[in-house]
């Protein structure tokens, strides 16, 4: 209801956290899982975009601290150490070389300044860009998230816009404004000539993107190769690797491609098929797990990370069963010992005290009470 009627998103990822929590065995607890992280997801990019927003802004704004450069002091002054008027000809020459280490000295000191102004400014323009680009992730990825997960593709577009707007440079960019193509061809349902201006626009931006190529093909074109996809490359080794039976070097490889071009579209496909060897070819659902969590995290809005969000909330709630009855066993096992010990200790005759003697030495001997007798005063 929060989710769908409101748009409180804040009190939906609440509720689908306790119903996640309430009863593991449950059979809604893999889909209040899903849709517990999917909001926490949304929180967390919310609030990596507004630090990001903030440090921008206030890099901006903040003023270079150039005078911190020390001014040279003037080493050269004549000075009369022995207090005797000098004469003037030597006089007027100690005058000279003193004005001349002044101009020196201001020269030095300004280019010191040019130098340490000209540096930093170098190191704010890689801060900023590095900001930038961190924004149009956070705005690339919020995008993918409403429209694989939260499943508003209105929500979605404004997101992917806002990147081909604000972050036309950004390596986004195209992809942003390649999902948009396909969202148009899939959800939206836009006109054919629609999805051609998206596509023909992709082309005439970012020929030389590996998204152009996906246009191109998309409008009929010729692919053009421009340069070596090196991703491309490794991901057709690692594949002949796997036909070769290598498969441990083969998915090595795969995993090493995501790390090395992550904004390649080789990317989450060489980590779903890292995590598919893993998981139907070496049988090793710990090691695709691992992948897949990989996966998701890092490409949240690839198709190859819808397909694998089922198996790992399957994994999370099988996993959490087999932790569930191992400590039942272990309460079990521990109840079973403590009953043990209890019976142990019943099973043990207490000490008889010693019979008391009188004063012969002779042992007293007890008469047995009788329940039944008359007490001495009734007799």
């Amino acid at each position: 209801y929060f989710e769908l009627k409101e748009g409180r998103y804040d009190s939906a990822r609440v509720m689908y956290n306790r119903a996640r929590a309430e009863f593991p065995a449950s059979e809604i607890t893999p889909d209040a899982a899903r849709k517990g992280e999917m909001f926490n997801k949304y929180f967390d990019l919310w609030k990596d975009l507004s630090r990001f927003d903030s440090l921008y802004r206030a890099e901006q704004n903040r003023p270079l601290e150039t005078d911190t450069v020390p001014v040279v002091s003037d080493t050269l002054a004549v000075k009369d150490s022995a207090g005797v008027r000098p004469e003037t000809r030597i006089k007027r020459m100690a005058k000279t070389i003193k004005t001349d280490a002044k101009k020196d000295s201001a020269l030095s000191a300004d280019s010191l300044r040019n130098k340490e102004r000209l540096r930093k400014e170098q190191e704010r323009a890689v801060l900023l860009d590095s900001l930038h680009r961190s924004m149009a992730r956070a705005k690339f990825e919020l995008g993918g998230l409403f429209f694989l997960e939260i499943q508003q593709p209105d929500s979605a577009l404004r997101w992917f816009e806002d990147v081909i707007q604000n972050h036309a440079a950004s390596p986004y960019a195209p992809r942003a404004l390649y999902t948009k193509a396909e969202m148009y061809r899939t959800v939206l349902n836009r006109p054919q000539p629609d999805r051609d201006a998206l596509y023909s626009q992709l082309i005439d931006r970012y020929s030389s993107s590996a998204y152009a190529n996906e246009a191109r093909k998309s409008l009929g074109l010729p692919v053009v190769v421009a340069q070596v996809d090196t991703a491309a490359v490794q991901f057709e080794q690692a594949e002949q690797l796997a036909e070769a039976n290598d498969l441990k070097t083969a998915v090595q490889l795969l995993k090493r491609t995501a790390v090395q071009y992550p904004l390649s579209p080789f990317a989450p496909r060489s980590l779903y098929t890292a995590g598919w060897h893993y998981e139907h070819t070496m049988n090793v659902p710990d090691s695709a797990y691992a992948v897949y969590q990989r996966l998701v995290s890092l490409f949240p809005s690839s198709s190859f990370a819808g397909k694998v969000r089922g198996k790992i909330m399957e994994y999370d709630a099988e996993k959490k069963r087999i932790e569930e009855e191992k400590k039942e066993a272990e309460r079990a096992e521990a109840e079973v010992k403590a009953a043990a010990e209890e019976l142990k200790k019943g099973k043990k005759k207490p000490a008889v005290a010693p019979a008391p003697t009188d004063s012969t030495g002779t042992q007293e001997l007890e008469a047995p009470s009788d329940t039944l007798s008359t007490p001495n005063d009734q007799l």
